[in-house]
């Protein structure tokens, strides 16, 4: 058997040789359409679904807390850590904080460094033992209070700052201008919890807050952003959850650290607690695409289905353009199953090559996409290049199409026994029947992935349309951080107002300004944190709304072309000392005091107590501060000055002259205050564009998929019509000979190439109008079912259709009746 299947392989490949054009072809296709699939599924298969390289990763889980609206993330006291590690469903727990990034030095080269801070245990619960030296301990981070100067570095950093030296145990890095002492290595194997950004140095928890002074950390109860942990065996994600949200009623309480003031407490006693399966870490990338890359692949798939049909109807008609020869060989003793046998292995081997030449294709898409995707200043760390998972599913999918395609060609090859089909014969019953089954087929998963490209490409130009309510010409922005510890000493009163005068004195510039969230969070409107906010005095559920609050410097309003209605602008004056004020825009004057007379009225924003007395100064127009395609969003704008905790501010520029000189202008003087420095300057202009990346992604590759798919569909038409054209050269003879006009054998082939194709819009349609429900939350403007979209894509594949048939009909109306009939 293995003999006679080798023996099929050499057949197949002599085949393959003698028909080059055809095989390329063939070989083409099956690489590009498994390519992009698998490009798209490695990417999913990196931010989605690949488990943490660590011992175990399924039993791996996070817990979170938020406000009690689910939608403000809180952070976990020490205290309440201790408490929720005794539960029984946990093996080991470790209070954890990550993706920070904080300026570093080593040996004298000064970097940036991602940071993880975690409390002791933290390296045994994922499985961990050091390259070199050791893990920090107990002794080392006693409970809540002060911890030794110690870090850890990852495997990464040490070989990239001390070129694997063993000896960098024990000396001093330094870390945002604190020098701490190198006790240990990870292991290569451990990247951290982050998928994009690997991990550099791990510090214990209270490092964090007390030494590196990290501005949300800063003073009070040593505090975490999470607590990781394992799940004992045998217990369930469902079961533990469960068992952590009857506990945290009075967990919560009990767990309140000493001295916590009394507004703290009550909102402590608010909190909601979450439990997630932690098996593929945390992704930033993944939280903002999921959705759309899920789509992405099942439209990839899509394509794939459609080029192995259009394969299988190309090898149809090779089959039955061979039909006289596997006749020959079934005469000469051949039987049927070892024809379809060498069949099969011909369009295994054709499916083999592509797959082979689709892998550096997949990589280079998977690649690119993540290029795309990415707009940080940082590399990512994530690695898209397919691992054993994705090759074993390519190698499966690569088997699955060469029976797919070769499937129906190899039975109807074999079909029919040993008469032999004369030219002068009409095409046979099965092959109209297989060859319009295929065609409906493609030309129903075509339409599927138009009517989704049509929908994707008709919301990106409604949100091009948006108003956004700001003026984007000219304007620049950058994120400041922190420089190594400064914001120590900072007196945020005195160094903001000297900030924003040192920037607008930069020869070029002529305004700056100063805000928290705009407009950075264009593109992060799940992470943008909404508070309630209503009338002082005011029963909630009575005018309650959820709205966005800034924190802004004067002069934010005039450089962003925002419309100043009433009242009066934020001032430097307005300091935590004095009265609290707000500037509010019309969308939530509108919920609040629908009369208009919101100047000098009270509101009360959020649940902290500096916020329960807060005075409108100022109505603005609505400008898009959150999530870009929420234009009428309510939003308070708070003076920066009320506001000290909120560092690491925007800075907002409008300039004359050259942009990267004014890049690097403004760059030097903020690095020249002392206290921050700024990564990378963008232009509002880029900013839009960042903000529809998503939709942009999804308009261009649905498009391209769409293209694909309507070129093969119009190949696959063409191509079986010409075909057939070819085999009723007589029969078209004999009709024109007894009186049929040119036009009427037109008709009758552009007919059968209408008929197929309405058949496949029939079963398209309802396959579409299903398949966009699953994109509805992606969409802007318009329903997942738009009438007119769909009426769109019916039409182009109509004309489609047309196009495909008549190349052939006219082929067939030039045909000559003397020489048909002379035919033999």
């Amino acid at each position: 058997m293995i003999a006679g299947f080798v023996h099929d392989c050499r057949f197949a490949v002599r085949q393959i040789s003698r028909e080059p054009a055809f095989s390329l072809s063939v070989i083409a296709v099956l690489a590009l359409i498994v390519g992009v699939t698998t490009g798209i599924i490695s990417l999913l298969n990196a931010l989605v679904l690949r488990p943490l390289p660590i011992q175990d990763p399924a039993s791996l889980v996070v817990v979170s807390s938020t406000d009690e609206r689910g939608l403000q993330p809180r952070p976990i006291y020490y205290r309440t850590y201790t408490e929720v590690a005794r539960l029984p469903v946990f093996e080991a727990l470790a209070l954890y904080s990550g993706g920070g990034v904080l300026l570093t030095e080593a040996r004298g080269v000064a970097g940036e460094g991602a940071i993880e801070a975690v409390t002791p245990g933290y390296f045994t619960l994922m499985g961990l033992t050091p390259q070199f030296g050791r893990f920090f301990t107990e002794q080392d981070a006693p409970g809540d209070g002060p911890s030794a100067p110690v870090v850890v570095i990852t495997h990464r950093f040490w070989q990239r700052y001390y070129g694997g030296d063993p000896n960098a145990v024990g000396e001093q890095l330094t870390v945002s201008a604190v020098p701490l002492t190198i006790i240990g290595i990870t292991p290569r194997k451990y990247t951290g919890l982050s998928i994009e950004g690997a991990a550099d140095v791990l510090v214990p928890q209270s490092v964090l807050g007390r030494q590196l002074a990290i501005n949300q950390f800063t003073g009070g109860p040593m505090r975490g952003l999470n607590l990781v942990g394992r799940l004992r065996q045998g217990t369930t994600l469902a079961h533990a959850s469960a068992a952590l949200e009857t506990a945290w009623p009075q967990l919560r309480v009990d767990a309140a650290p000493a001295g916590l003031p009394a507004n703290e407490q009550a909102e402590l006693r608010t909190r909601l607690v979450k439990l997630e399966s932690l098996a593929t870490g945390f992704s930033t990338l993944r939280t903002r695409y999921r959705d759309p890359l899920w789509l992405l692949a099942g439209a990839s798939v899509l394509l794939l289905l459609v080029g192995c049909v259009n394969l299988s109807g190309l090898l149809l008609t090779r089959a039955f353009a061979q039909h006289h020869s596997l006749l020959v060989r079934m005469t000469l003793g051949a039987s049927r199953r070892r024809i379809a046998q060498q069949l099969l292995a011909h369009s295994l081997l054709l499916s083999l090559a592509g797959a082979a030449l689709a892998v550096p294709l997949a990589w280079a898409i998977a690649t690119w996409l993540l290029v795309v995707l990415w707009d940080s200043s940082i590399t990512p760390a994530v690695s898209v290049t397919p691992d054993a998972r994705v090759f074993a599913v390519l190698a499966a999918g690569a088997a699955a199409i060469g029976l797919l395609v070769s499937a129906l060609p190899s039975l109807v090859a074999t079909r029919g026994g040993t008469e032999p089909v004369r030219a002068t014969r009409t095409v046979s019953s099965a092959t109209s029947r297989w060859g319009r089954a295929l065609l409906i087929a493609e030309v129903a998963i075509s339409l599927v992935l138009l009517f989704g490209a049509g929908l994707f490409v008709r919301s990106l130009a409604s949100l091009r349309d948006l108003d956004i309510g700001v003026r984007t010409e000219g304007v620049r922005w950058t994120r400041a951080f922190s420089q190594p510890g400064g914001y120590r000493a900072i007196n945020d009163a005195a160094y903001y107002p000297a900030l924003v005068e040192r920037l607008s004195a930069v020869p070029g510039v002529t305004a700056v300004a100063l805000s928290y969230y705009f407009p950075a969070y264009w593109n992060f409107a799940n992470l943008a944190t909404e508070h309630a906010m209503a009338r002082t005095g005011a029963a909630e559920a009575d005018s309650a709304v959820m709205g966005m609050m800034d924190f802004i410097t004067p002069g934010f309003f005039a450089i962003n072309g925002i419309t100043l209605h009433a009242g009066r602008d934020v001032a430097w004056t307005d300091t935590a000392e004095g009265r609290a004020v707000t500037v509010i825009n019309e969308s939530l004057q509108r919920k609040l005091f629908p009369h208009g007379d919101a100047i000098g009225q009270r509101i009360r924003i959020g649940d902290e107590a500096a916020r329960r007395e807060v005075e409108v100064i100022g109505v603005v127009s609505d400008a898009t501060v959150g999530g870009f395609r929420n234009t009428h969003q309510p939003v308070a704008f708070r003076p920066k000055a009320q506001e000290p905790r909120f560092r690491t501010p925007i800075i907002l520029f409008r300039g004359d002259g050259d942009p990267a000189a004014l890049d690097a202008a403004v760059t030097k003087a903020i690095f020249e205050m002392g206290h921050e420095y700024s990564r990378r300057i963008y232009s509002m202009d880029e900013q839009v564009e960042i903000a529809l990346k998503q939709d942009r992604l999804l308009a261009a590759l649905s498009s391209t998929f769409a293209g694909l798919a309507v070129v093969l569909a119009f190949i696959g038409i063409f191509s079986m019509l010409a075909y057939s054209v070819a085999r009723r050269t007589r029969e078209i003879g004999i009709r024109m000979a007894l009186g049929a006009s040119r036009d009427r054998v037109v008709r009758a082939v552009v007919r059968e190439s209408l008929i197929v194709t309405l058949a496949g819009i029939a079963i398209g349609i309802p396959l579409a109008l299903y398949a966009s429900r699953s994109a509805s939350a992606l969409l802007h403007g318009l329903a997942p079912t738009d009438p007119w979209t769909l009426g769109a894509a019916v039409l182009l594949f109509i004309v489609v259709g047309v196009l495909a048939g008549l190349r052939p009909a006219l082929a067939a109306s030039k045909v000559d009746p003397g020489d048909a009939l002379r035919t033999t």
